[in-house]
């Protein structure tokens, strides 16, 4: 049923979700449902699962059916980073806009001795104007 209500809702994101591939549609689901829900902050590491993404808007994809390089990897490019591995901990941005507002979520990448990190959170500015986290 949530599948069917979101379909309702917003026909054309999930179209455009269906034409992604499955790598790209749980980045970019992930992405957004952490923004929708305030801002994270969300840790993704190599030793855990990866975090699962809500079934209404992304029903076929298993988290863990999903490679963490891979994922690492599309964070960076999405991020505005080079997708190579860093022996310094480096961050980028990801911009987007949702329902007309713009949202920069700030990703943080760090190879630690025992693990890999990504670090995801929402920023409270935007290109100099103030934000308010989107309502949870």
């Amino acid at each position: 049923m949530a599948t069917r209500r979101t379909q309702a809702q917003h026909p054309e994101v999930v179209e455009d979700l269906r034409r992604m591939t499955p790598l790209v549609r749980y980045v970019n689901v992930l992405v957004y449902h952490l923004v929708k829900e305030g801002g994270g902050p969300c840790t993704i590491r190599r030793s855990a699962p990866l975090p699962e993404v809500p079934k209404a808007y992304s029903p076929r994809e298993r988290a863990d059916e999903i490679e963490f390089h891979r994922v690492c990897n599309r964070l960076k490019v999405i991020a505005g980073l080079n997708p190579v591995a860093y022996k310094h901990p480096v961050e980028g941005a990801i911009h987007m806009r949702i329902a007309g507002k713009p949202y920069v979520v700030r990703a943080r990448f760090e190879d630690r001795e025992d693990d890999y990190v990504i670090t995801l959170t929402v920023s409270q500015e935007a290109a100099g104007t103030q934000l308010k986290p989107a309502p949870g």
